[in-house]
């Protein structure tokens, strides 16, 4: 009997290609969408400077980033969910509930010791 294999779209799939598309969403952010904008310490501090990119980026009227920022929203997740993980430990999850025609999105859950419900750094920059 051969195992099943989960479906190319399962949370576990999602979450480990999410896990190995980290390092290259960093890089972009970096180097590409915002280089040079704020120091990339992984700092508390430097999300400061990112929400302030954010904010530029987005329209006017409607207060939210063009739709042709998902680049600059799922390099700007993977750097707010690392800084968060920096500060509170733990690690990288999947929360399957769709979101934006998306099968769910990444959430970072921190060290359990610390007793914290999950947070979806995507919602946080939407907000």
């Amino acid at each position: 009997m051969v195992p099943e294999t989960p479906p190319g779209d399962s949370p576990q799939q999602l979450l480990q290609q999410w896990i190995a598309d980290v390092p290259y969403q960093l890089l972009l952010l970096e180097k590409v969408l915002l280089p040079g904008a704020f120091l990339f310490d992984y700092s508390a501090r430097s999300l400061d400077a990112l929400e302030a990119r954010l904010l530029e980026k987005c329209d006017e009227e409607s207060g939210q980033l063009p739709q042709g920022r998902a680049e600059l929203v799922g390099s700007a997740t993977a750097y707010l969910g690392e800084v968060l993980l920096g500060i509170a430990g733990g690690g990288w999850g999947w929360n399957t509930r769709p979101v934006d025609g998306l099968p769910g999105q990444p959430v970072v859950w921190p060290d359990a010791e610390l007793a914290l419900s999950p947070v979806a750094p995507r919602l946080l920059i939407a907000h």
